[in-house]
């Protein structure tokens, strides 16, 4: 399965048709600690053209990302995270196999693991880009898999580690000291739940805020406050109308609820595992970005080890397990092969699509071959990905009030007239792409 995403994935790349941008952060992120530098990304912020970049880390508190650093030593190319993440998600599937083995027995193990392997949000991540849920999905699932098997020290690093790989993932490892406490571990649960908390408090309130992250995402939840203390006190005194946030008109919060359910036929409700879901799932809801409650993206790979492992735990409580169990597990996988025809992985059966090398291709490679080695230029994401390794990438956006020597977009009339104007003049245009470059003696930042 990891071969199969990781194509997926890389057909996505070489057609173009990745939104790029996400993937251009991480590569100049993980591109500088593969030289031991710190991970700037002048695609999110540069202030001039000498500028290295907005520090990764004010984005997302994602250190983890160091660790693909080697990858760039072998083989300087982005590709190496799209090939880095199908494996990662596939580095999963042995702690849900034993985890399933131990509660339910060996044929529910490999049904159980084949559905996990197949989910479809792991097919949506691996075609959409790069996230640092590639590391959050093995870690989760190797949390609660060591702690279930008494591996109480390897439970802890996996919830260590986990707290390395974005600043939200406190309240995963929190909540999981809460489900200990439950289940009558109490010293336990209270060190995770030590844990989750002190890494929420630290990351969020000493070192972003302090930082000053990235703009735009200082808050997200403006329906229930402004900040949030009020946010909190809305939702204690409004649950009702809380509750009802989690529906919208065009019921998108709901159809992301069924399908994230349905592959394991909403077993997980029988589990307190399930508790662990609710923190990702409400600051998702809750917000007022769209974005975040649909189908599409990488949001919805952060919670597939918890509700698989949840709806096992659920299964154990089945009446007459020695005949349910098996006939769940079985449903289980039947109910995800069924959905393969609506998710990305389904793509490889045309043919087009397998198609490495597309016609436009030879004409996007001619305009990435007209900027020259180590020039500051704004480019469309899709483009700019494979500029990365030899040029400062930014965007329109991030670059601030300078103007970059070059521009590689693709073409409209509209755009190119603007930009003339800023005294810029065609390199190279042809089928849709269109190349610019800054003529000298012309000023060099905005109006």
């Amino acid at each position: 399965m990891g071969f199969l995403l990781a194509w997926c994935s890389l057909l996505t790349f070489w057609h173009y048709s990745e939104y790029g941008w996400d993937s251009e952060i991480f590569d100049q992120a993980i591109r500088n600690y593969a030289h031991f530098h710190l991970p700037r990304v002048p695609v999110l912020g540069t202030k001039s053209p000498t500028d290295p970049g907005y520090l990764q880390l004010r984005d997302h508190f994602s250190p983890i990302l160091a660790l693909l650093a080697p990858l760039y030593w072998f083989r300087d190319s982005p590709t190496n995270l799209y090939i880095a993440q199908a494996f990662l998600f596939m580095a999963a599937v042995p702690a849900v196999w034993l985890f399933t083995r131990r509660k339910l027995g060996v044929l529910p193990a490999y049904c159980v693991s084949l559905a996990f392997a197949l989910a479809w949000p792991f097919q949506v991540a691996a075609d959409f880009e790069f996230h640092e849920v590639a590391f959050a999905v093995p870690l989760t699932a190797w949390m609660i898999e060591r702690f279930d098997a008494g591996r109480v020290r390897w439970g802890f690093a996996a919830a260590g580690a986990l707290l390395l790989v974005k600043e939200d993932q406190g309240f995963v490892v929190a909540m999981y000291g809460l489900v200990m406490v439950l289940r009558g571990s109490r010293r336990l649960g209270a060190k995770l739940i030590a844990m989750g908390v002190g890494a929420l408090a630290v990351l969020n309130v000493f070192i972003l805020a302090p930082l000053n992250s990235t703009p735009g995402r200082q808050w997200m939840w403006t329906p229930l406050g402004k900040t949030a203390g009020p946010a909190a006190k809305f939702v204690v005194s409004h649950p009702i109308t809380t509750l009802g946030d989690f529906l919208d008109p065009a019921h998108a919060k709901t159809q992301t609820l069924v399908l994230l359910f349905l592959p394991v036929l909403f077993l997980a409700f029988r589990s307190t595992l399930v508790l662990l879901a609710l923190p990702l799932i409400g600051e998702r809801f809750l917000s007022d970005q769209p974005n975040y409650w649909g189908l599409s993206y990488h949001y919805n790979a952060f919670l597939v080890p918890i509700l698989f492992l949840a709806a096992v735990e659920g299964a154990q409580r089945l009446p007459r397990p020695r005949f349910s169990v098996p006939v769940w597990a079985v449903c289980c996988l039947a109910v995800t092969l069924a959905l393969l025809p609506r998710f990305d992985l389904w793509q490889l059966k045309d043919s087009s699509f397998r198609v490495a090398d597309l016609p436009q291709n030879s004409a996007i490679s001619q305009a990435l071959k007209v900027i020259p080695d180590g020039a500051v230029v704004d480019a469309y994401p899709p483009y700019g990905i494979r500029l990365t390794h030899r040029a400062k990438v930014v965007t329109a956006g991030s670059a601030g009030r300078y103007l970059p020597a070059w521009i590689i977009e693709r073409d409209s009339p509209g755009f190119v007239a603007q930009n003339e104007k800023l005294g810029y003049k065609i390199r190279y245009r042809n089928a849709g792409i269109v190349v610019l470059q800054q003529v000298a003696g012309t000023p060099t930042t905005r109006p």
